[in-house]
């Protein structure tokens, strides 16, 4: 047998209450992640509900004279007097009292016969208030029974009504629980992940920080120097697909002396994308960076380096950059 029937089982016994709470907590557990007895349980509510109601009494009394049935499918009637004992009683009685009414009534004289036995007609009125009160008693037996099936059915509602309302309070709650389970699953899945991010995160962080061989580098210059090679101001490079890192040498021309610059990377919507300070200007007179080849996407930028004084910042250099991804 495997999970799924064992819950199935259990269910009827989770509706009425009787599980322990063990039991209880592994079955509400199973229905938060199985949509399948999730449905069981539905129909499993339904089912018992059905069950315990009882048959309207005009349902019943036609039933047992057999007429056609209204208000409720003949098949559900026929399981449902088979299931109810309350309910095949009343059929019982309404049979009982069916049959004594038609023995009553053949055994009554046909008027034919009193023309043709003329000398029995002193009998007649004999027999006629037998007649009579045959009758009348089956009538009122059959009202009796009539009466007491309408009272037993009123209950009856009144009772199916209360136990509708309890099942839908109870599925309600068990809807409830089952989203807490959901909730808590979830809560539960996200350390988990987290924890995955982060070992994601550093092993690329320990990738990065061991020596990279054979980095490419490039070297940029400023846009009064690009411009007045092809009016383009652009430099372009193309960053290999397996590079790890890339170094950029910014060549500048600028007379101004500082030893620590600002860099601001911008990219093509104007969103600075990256920002430090403390550029330090070799003697060469280029800055030197070094970026993570995954920092920078294809792309437009502006690499602009700035004196960092007191009062207003002066701009060092601007370099306009254009990267791509080579194929190899």
């Amino acid at each position: 047998m495997n999970n799924c029937e064992h819950i199935a089982e259990l269910l009827p016994w989770l509706l009425n209450g009787t599980l322990d709470e063990a039991e209880r907590r592994r079955v509400r557990h199973h229905l938060a992640q199985c949509p399948q007895c999730q449905q069981g349980l539905d129909e499993t509510a339904l089912a018992l509900a059905v069950h315990r109601q009882h048959a309207p009494a005009e349902s019943l009394v036609d039933y047992a004279f057999d007429r056609p049935v209204t208000g409720i499918e003949p098949e559900l009637l026929r399981r449902h007097v088979d299931f109810c004992r309350e309910c095949a009683e009343q059929v019982e009685m309404a049979r009982a009292s069916r049959r004594w009414a038609e023995t009553q009534e053949a055994n009554a004289i046909p008027p034919a016969a009193q023309e043709k036995h003329s000398w029995r007609k002193w009998l007649w009125p004999q027999s006629a208030l037998k007649l009579a009160f045959a009758t009348c008693l089956a009538g009122a037996i059959a009202l009796g029974a009539g009466l007491w099936m309408l009272w037993q059915s009123r209950n009856e509602q009144t009772r199916l009504i209360a136990q509708q309302q309890e099942m839908r309070e109870r599925v309600a709650s068990l809807e409830a629980e089952n989203q807490q389970l959901r909730e808590d699953n979830r809560r539960q899945a996200q350390p988990q992940q987290t924890d995955r991010d982060l070992a994601e995160l550093q092993a690329r962080v320990k990738e990065l920080a061991a020596p990279q061989l054979n980095p490419p580098v490039f070297d940029l210059y400023p846009r009064e120097m690009t411009r007045r090679a092809d009016q383009s101001e652009i430099n372009e490079i193309a960053v290999p697909r397996d590079a790890k890192s890339v170094a950029l040498i910014l060549n500048s021309q600028s007379q101004i002396a500082t030893r620590a610059a600002s860099l601001e990377i911008v990219n093509a919507q104007g969103a600075i994308v990256w920002r430090t300070d403390g550029l330090t200007r070799h003697p060469t007179g280029d800055y030197t960076i070094s970026l993570p080849a995954e920092f920078l996407p294809p792309g437009r930028y502006a690499l602009n380096l700035y004196h960092p004084g007191k009062g207003r910042r002066a701009a060092i250099a601007s370099f306009a950059l254009r990267l791509r991804r080579a194929a190899r």
